[in-house]
């Protein structure tokens, strides 16, 4: 085994030119031993055809740069019998195995338990170079998992899994398991290692004994002989199993030229062991055995319980139940809105325009416009009828539609559309970039400090020489500064879910410090429709025709169309044909050949006198019949509760712009509100909107834009930070990096405050963590520190940071009232 693992790291080529090796020569691909009819190609030699096979395959896509990324680093093909994935030609096996399918393009994701290194996900994300059907394949190490998408046209799905297993990533296809939750398993290897550890650790403090005591020598030499040599014997096993992944991670990434946070332990555990053996073999003392597998049990024991308050947290995974997002479920004739956690297979659901739909459903009404471009980057709507099955993550564009659920909800997927690949933004995360750098050249500094303190100590002593310079690597350990800042930014992330403000990512807590400029969207965002009756001004209207304008802003989700639409609840709906919707316009339908638009003025119609007539605080939505302007409906308008406080507070450290689509009727308000009356501009479209958004990059500024998600979604797209406004949460806005529950508007610039606190947090644990490790090397340096202490110590100062940020981040939370 021992064997084996220094195998591993063996160059191939070298072992092929050895003629002393030649009785164990290792497969090129795999790195199996290969036997006296082992197969040989050039200069290359396999242990079996299937080795062979792959090579052959990777050779003929000029992919053989996966061999320069590690030796050996293929998997043996389990079979070259396609027949075990006949089954895959069903159609229900293959419907059930899909995550996607649309016209001639698929997912699936599969699990592959075969990754185990860099250059598998390398050859992994280059199958498109092996098979033109396969579009692109996105890996995920921690998980094992690859999310396949390919043309149905050019490759089957069955071909897909043979692809992977003649490669050597056999998928692991299990269709009894799809339907049923997977459950977080305990890492049994990491215990394995630590009871081993713990074993040996036990065992050789036990033979050592009688070097603890002092003036004890009366022991037979012989026997102390003995006990020394069960020790070295005892400490194998620690040192390359226990303490495998060290040596591992520390060689991978010295391979990649990078710096990780495992070398200064794994090069301790080198001269521990290198040391010790030394002084057993030549008799001149008793070695650090003892002090060797301390440090591996106790390193262990502690990156054991910091995985524990980790997954106890569990920020990262659990914020997603706070996840935004609700939908119309329509229960006994009555149409609910009803967040998407409690939806079932089975439940109908209302699908109104612009609207995302959130899981996998079956079309009930007679036709749909389907917008997949969330999910396949193709924005041309695609035409469904009814019976046919429409998956999570599709947008309505046209008339309000009804779906049948056919599958749970998954949350998890919904996060993947939000930070789906199209909507990513630029950004420079400069305190992530930090840590990353300060690690880094810490491990540098700790690495001369450790060597230039060996050399200190060998010429007097060389005892000490060995204890100072394994304390320094191991307590130095980095690992503390590297989870300041996830733990910190995820920390703040669940809080903020509690508050029904929901981040992105940890990214956006970043960004949202980082801001200087706020632009507000007047229209749902800053101002809100009153409870009091709506007003309508113009040409009498018959019943028929209040019934079109119920009907078509029924299907629109815009809070002025709802709101019309619930004021003409008493008024049944008719069948509108050809529903559009112009972003930042207005609505348009058909009714039995008459033309219906509701929306702004210049898209229904209206005459010049009433465009740029009476100035009003009041918002208007104008009604046409055939192009022939009607009349106007007026909803008295009033200020969202705590804007005018809000405004006060911010526009001491911000830059404050409020952009409007509506007439400046409200234009005397804000003047009181604002403390510029030129940051104020109205009549902008959401093209208006965008380019604003980017005049203000250009000078410099970090724009923070907070719109309702419907009209705004470019300009928040486009910002450093998009923040969606929703009274109701039903509005889905991938656009945005957060989106903000109408009803906690009022605490904005406690959530600013909160996340610019959170970046003086993180200055505060790097400074803490470096105080430790400054304090830790002044007591190693001069030989005073243990490695078994230093050992105990490190793992305690990670935890140590994870519950400074985790009070500190509370604290700062309970101070402003969050």
């Amino acid at each position: 085994m021992i064997v084996a693992a220094f195998c591993k790291f063996a160059s191939n080529s070298a072992i092929l030119n050895n003629p002393l090796t030649t009785q164990k020569l290792l497969c090129f691909h795999c790195g199996d031993t290969c036997k006296d009819e082992s197969i040989s190609h050039g200069d290359k030699i396999f242990c079996c055809e299937g080795c062979k096979l792959v090579y052959e395959l990777l050779s003929e896509n000029n992919l053989c740069t996966y061999y320069q990324l590690d030796s050996h680093p293929g998997q043996k093909p389990t079979s070259l019998q396609s027949r075990r994935f006949a089954w895959l030609d069903d159609e229900t096996a293959e419907t059930r195995l899909l995550t996607f399918s649309e016209r001639d393009r698929a997912s699936v994701k599969f699990s592959l338990p075969q990754i185990h290194c860099a250059s598998c996900i390398w050859l992994l994300e280059n199958l498109h170079t092996i098979h033109q059907g396969i579009i692109h394949v996105y890996t995920d190490f921690l998980k094992k998992e690859a999310s396949v998408t390919f043309n149905r046209n050019r490759i089957t799905l069955r071909q897909v899994v043979e692809i992977l297993a003649d490669i050597g990533y056999e998928p692991d296809l299990r269709l009894s398991d799809l339907d049923k939750k997977k459950q977080s398993a305990v890492n049994r290897d990491l215990l394995y290692k630590i009871g081993v550890a713990g074993f040996c650790f036990g065992n050789i403090m036990m033979l050592s004994f009688p070097e603890y005591l002092t003036g004890v020598s009366d022991i037979e030499p012989a026997l102390r002989h003995f006990f020394s040599y069960l020790n070295l014997l005892l400490a194998l096993p620690v040192f390359f199993y226990s303490a495998g992944d060290y040596f591992v991670n520390s060689w991978k990434s010295a391979r990649m030229k990078y710096f990780s946070i495992d070398l200064p332990i794994a090069l301790g555990l080198i001269a521990m062991l290198l040391r010790s053996t030394y002084e057993i073999v030549s008799a001149t003392g008793p070695g650090f055995f003892d002090s060797m597998t301390g440090l591996v049990f106790f390193l262990l024991t502690g990156r054991f319980f910091q995985d524990l308050t980790y997954r106890n947290l569990s920020f990262e995974r659990d914020y997603t139940s706070y996840f935004p997002i609700a939908t119309t479920v329509k229960r006994n004739g009555m149409e609910i809105s009803t967040p998407i956690s409690n939806i079932r297979p089975g439940d109908k659901i209302v699908i109104h325009s612009e609207e995302l739909i959130p899981a996998d459903a079956m079309l009930l009404s007679e036709e749909a416009s389907i917008d997949y471009s969330f999910v396949t980057g193709e924005a041309l709507p695609v035409k469904k009828k009814a019976g046919d099955l429409i998956y999570a993550g599709a947008r309505q564009k046209g008339a309000a539609i009804e779906l049948t659920v056919k599958k749970t909800v998954q949350q998890s997927y919904l996060t993947q559309l939000w930070n789906h690949q199209g909507f990513q933004k630029n950004k420079h995360a400069s305190l992530s970039t930090l840590s990353d750098k300060i690690s880094k050249y810490f491990t540098i500094a700790i690495l001369s400090i450790a060597g230039f303190t060996a050399l200190y100590w060998l010429p007097k002593d060389v005892h000490r020489a060995v204890i100072a310079c394994t304390s320094i690597l191991i307590i130095a350990c980095p690992c503390a500064l590297a989870i300041t800042v996830p733990f910190t930014f995820g920390n703040i992330i669940r809080m903020l879910g509690r508050n029904n403000f929901y981040l992105k990512n940890a990214a956006v807590v970043e960004s949202i410090a980082g801001t200087d400029t706020i632009v507000f969207d007047k229209t749902g965002t800053v101002t809100v429709q009153q409870a009091t009756p709506l007003q309508y001004e113009g040409e009498a209207l018959t019943e028929e025709e209040w019934r079109m304008v119920k009907s078509l802003t029924a299907q629109s989700m815009h809070p002025l169309s709802k709101k019309i639409s619930g004021w003409l609840s008493g008024y049944q709906p008719l069948k509108v044909s050809r529903f559009t919707e112009t972003s930042g316009a207005g609505i348009f339908g058909e009714y039995e050949g008459t033309g219906i638009k509701v929306g702004s003025a210049s898209f229904a119609g209206a005459p010049s006198a009433l465009m740029h007539g009476e100035i009003d605080n009041d918002a208007r939505v104008y009604i046409s019949f055939d192009d022939k302007y009607a009349g106007s409906i007026r909803m008295t308008g009033s200020l969202r509760e705590g804007f005018a406080q809000q405004i006060g507070l911010l526009r001491k450290e911000f830059q404050l712009y409020l952009l409007s689509g509506d007439r400046d009727g409200d234009r005397n308000r804000m003047e009181a509100i604002f403390p510029d009356r030129h940051k104020l501009h109205f009549q902008q479209t959401p093209v208006d909107k965008l380019h604003f958004i980017e005049q203000l990059q250009q000078e410099g500024k970090q724009v923070m834009m907070i719109g309702d998600g419907l009209n705004d979604a470019g300009a928040l797209q486009q910002s450093n930070v998009g923040i969606a406004v929703s009274d109701d949460l039903v509005q889905f806005s991938p656009a945005c990096d957060a989106i903000l529950k109408g009803s906690e508007f009022i605490k904005l610039s406690s959530f600013i405050k909160l996340c610019k606190s959170s970046v003086r947090i993180i200055w505060l644990t790097f400074g803490i963590s470096l105080l430790y490790n400054l304090v830790g090397i002044s007591f190693a340096v001069q030989g005073e520190l243990s490695p078994m202490i230093a050992a105990i110590l490190m793992p305690v100062s990670s935890i140590s940071v994870i519950l400074i940020t985790t009070l500190a981040s509370r604290w700062s939370a309970r101070k402003l009232s969050l």
